[in-house]
């Protein structure tokens, strides 16, 4: 049986302030171009369909619109799970009408165990859809006061769902879960304080392949069968290494799984630009749409920064000064004086934050906007004397 496995979608998601909508439409359109031409026997979506639990209108829109393409040119079964960051109501909405057509969503956990099951030439495959877990709401469901953590509750409904299969079968789960021994990027939502939340990829043993959302780079844990496809797009400058992908997964007949990832391309990558404010500028004619992180090595003054940047790529996000930020210990203190000069405390800053002496220029800039300040002091002064009313 040949698999699709995505997830993470995060529709609605915003870059620094930056609505990606867009973005996410192009990519899905590379998933209907991806289902159109490997041709699998079902698609899996791993959870987060949404960023949040209210989601923006055109994150809805965009999500509707999805669905109906995938009934009019996919026609085949589509698997779908809630995740962290999904609201489950609202998720579980339509459910019913859409598995009439062959979409199985999933936002809630209950007693009854989600199993799909779908045949193909070497007879059935077995699918648990196993929307992300509560602790809470999975003791309560399961009438189970054992239940105490994200493990156990995990644990147990992998349980009512093999249960719920035949032994003889070939097995999936769709999971949302924090799996031991995954790497994770900030953009990820923790599942609970600490590392309290993971569970230990040993739960899914009998499970053939197991089809992960959450963490947000294409990675296998613990073994090939056991695997996060990743998200749909960068959603933070710590994914900027990241080869974002579909999942393929071809499940032979013995339960062995072949996988291949299949690339997203981006019309505006998230990327890095590191250097002096001159080579940034000067910059790389291609690709100058991308979303971009600058990181300035210049440690003087520099006027307008970002408006020289945005001139240059009018989708930069961030600038950070990295030459100032690494100079200067956040835990340190400086020692005042204030028996010494304005001058001398001017030059007790700039070598606390630049760890450099100040130079001839930097105190003859000090000196002139003492003066102005001076004079200006001295005017106020004069007309304070000449109206003293």
């Amino acid at each position: 049986m040949r698999i699709l496995h995505t997830a993470d979608w995060h529709l609605g998601r915003q870059l620094h302030g930056v609505s990606m909508i867009e973005d996410q439409a192009l990519v899905l359109d590379q998933l209907f171009a991806a289902l159109a031409e490997l041709k699998p026997d079902c698609l899996i979506v791993a959870g987060d369909i949404f960023d949040r639990a209210l989601p923006p209108v055109e994150a809805v829109a965009l999500f509707n619109q999805t669905l109906n393409r995938l009934n009019t040119d996919f026609k085949k079964p589509v698997l779908l799970i809630a995740g962290n960051h999904d609201s489950p109501e609202r998720i579980d909405f339509g459910s019913g009408l859409f598995e009439s057509n062959g979409i199985f969503i999933r936002g809630s956990f209950t007693k009854s165990p989600s199993i799909v099951r779908l045949e193909d030439n070497y007879g059935a495959v077995d699918i648990a859809l196993l929307p992300y877990l509560e602790t809470a709401v999975t003791r309560q469901v399961l009438g189970d006061e054992l239940i105490q953590n994200p493990q156990d509750a995990l644990a147990a409904a992998c349980q009512v769902a093999l249960d719920a299969m035949l032994p003889s079968v070939r097995k999936v789960a769709v999971a949302h879960a924090f799996v031991d021994g995954g790497r994770e990027s900030e953009s990820e939502r923790p599942i609970s304080v600490g590392g309290s939340g993971r569970v230990q990829a040993a739960i899914f043993d009998k499970f053939h392949y197991v089809a992960l959302g959450h963490l947000h780079e294409p990675q296998a844990v613990a073994r090939d069968g056991v695997r996060y496809s990743g998200s749909l797009c960068k959603y933070s400058f710590s994914e900027v290494s990241h080869r974002k992908s579909f999942s393929l997964v071809d499940l032979a007949a013995d339960g062995s799984v072949g996988i291949e990832e299949i690339p997203i391309s981006y019309k505006r990558d998230a990327r890095i630009v590191r250097g002096t404010f001159a080579e940034i500028l000067k910059g790389d004619a291609l690709n100058r749409e991308d979303y971009i992180l600058a990181e300035i090595t210049d440690t003087g003054a520099i006027i307008d920064a970002m408006g020289q940047l945005r001139s240059v790529y009018p989708n930069i996000l961030q600038m950070r000064r990295v030459s100032i930020e690494g100079l200067v210990d956040p835990q340190s203190k400086i020692r005042v004086d204030l028996r010494q000069s304005p001058r001398d405390l001017f030059g007790d800053f700039l070598r606390h934050v630049t760890n450099n002496d100040p130079e001839d220029l930097h105190l003859r800039a000090f000196d002139a906007a003492m003066g102005d300040t001076s004079t200006e002091a001295k005017g106020e002064a004069l007309s304070d004397e000449a109206n003293p009313n």
